[in-house]
């Protein structure tokens, strides 16, 4: 069992960081296309490889290597689960409330950062797309070592419970100092407080997304974590929008930074609340 958590924290580590690719190249590529062509191809361009990556991955997921083993499929099998009994289950709620919690600093920093390197350090579309990459590599390494972290902890012995929170608490308590951004002189302490953030966030999210493989019964993982994405989504829809009002308003950035400060302890907070003993799933 252990083991297989641990593995599952590896695994979900690299996974995310891999999910971070994107990032880093984006804001050095799209101001270079927007600069030379204008945003209009820069969306077509982008857009486009999107569309080509949907294309290699459908082909490459039809290869014989990426088809379930049917030893695999027959373990997943099996009758269907009413919507009605993950619905009440307090462990759908408590992965669901922490993604609310967590993932609207993630969809926060990654729709506004442009524009708070413009406004406190005034830096232009030409200048801000190392900075940004530098932030979302940082987020990569978080990642895994997030995924590392609890696996570590699991391997020398640690429950499964205090493993997960107390990587969980590690990964909330460093995105405490993030307030100070506004604060800072020198743009590269920014970068480096704003990539300690979302470094804390990916190894909170790994965490978080091990947690559901953990608890959940094996044939609803899946619409676990989809209705935890949905919510996360639009708590992150719902931060875009507050930021928007508060600035066209003349307000600072300062309120939604305090927002980030906390959000991922109390993301921890309602997960302990709703889950107070991290248990193996039953299989049920």
């Amino acid at each position: 069992l252990w083991f297989q958590a641990r593995e599952r924290s590896l695994a979900l580590g690299f996974m995310n960081a891999a999910g971070n690719v994107g990032a880093i190249v984006a804001p050095l590529l799209v101001p270079v296309i927007a600069l030379a062509h204008g945003w209009r191809a820069a969306f077509y361009i982008m857009g486009g490889l999107g569309l080509v990556w949907v294309v290699a991955w459908w082909a490459l997921t039809r290869l014989p290597y990426f088809r379930t083993p049917p030893t695999s499929a027959a373990v997943t099998g099996g009758a269907r689960v009413p919507w009605r009994t993950v619905l009440t289950d307090r462990r759908t709620w408590a992965f669901a409330g922490a993604k609310v919690f967590s993932d609207q600093v993630w969809w926060f920093l990654l729709m506004w950062m442009p524009d708070l390197f413009t406004r406190v350090f005034g830096l232009d579309m030409r200048s801000f797309g190392v900075p940004l990459a530098t932030i979302y590599a940082i987020a990569a390494f978080g990642s895994l070592a997030g995924g590392y972290v609890s696996g570590r902890m699991l391997a020398a012995g640690m429950s499964l419970n205090r493993a997960r929170k107390l990587t969980l608490l590690i990964c909330a308590l460093l995105v405490l100092p993030v307030p100070l951004v506004l604060l800072v002189q020198n743009y590269w302490l920014a970068v480096a407080l704003l990539g300690l953030t979302l470094a804390a966030h990916q190894g909170f999210s790994v965490n978080l997304f091990a947690i559901a493989t953990d608890i959940v019964p094996q044939g609803r993982i899946a619409t676990v974590i989809s209705i935890g994405a949905l919510c996360g989504n639009l708590a992150g829809m719902a931060i875009l929008q507050a930021a928007g009002w508060v600035l066209a308003a003349g307000g600072s950035y300062a309120p939604m930074f305090a927002l980030v400060s906390v959000s991922y302890l109390l993301a921890l907070g309602w997960l302990h609340l709703l889950q107070p003993v991290l248990k193996p799933a039953d299989g049920g």
